[in-house]
C-alpha cells in the first residue's frame, strides 16, 4: 500500500526538476546567449547607427577601427 509520503516525494521531485530546468534556461539566457553575438553583428549595428545619423564620420571610423583591432 502506498502512502502519502510517496506521493509527496514524487510531487516534490517533479517541482524540483521544473525549478532546475527554469534556472538552467535563465542562466543560459543571461550568460551564454549574449556571447553568441559576433563581430559582424557589432559592425552591422555600427553601420546602422551611422546611416541613421546617430554618429558622425569620425566616430564611425574610430569605432570600426576598434572593432577590427579587437578581432
Amino acid at each position: 500500500m502506498s502512502g502519502w509520503w510517496e506521493v509527496n516525494l514524487f510531487t516534490a521531485s517533479v517541482w524540483l526538476a521544473i525549478c532546475v530546468a527554469v534556472l538552467a534556461v535563465i542562466l543560459w539566457l543571461v550568460c551564454v546567449a549574449p556571447r553568441r553575438e559576433s563581430r559582424e553583428d557589432a559592425e552591422a549595428l555600427l553601420r546602422r547607427r551611422y546611416v541613421d545619423g546617430e554618429i558622425d564620420d569620425n566616430e564611425f571610423e574610430r569605432c570600426l577601427e576598434e572593432l577590427q583591432r579587437k578581432q
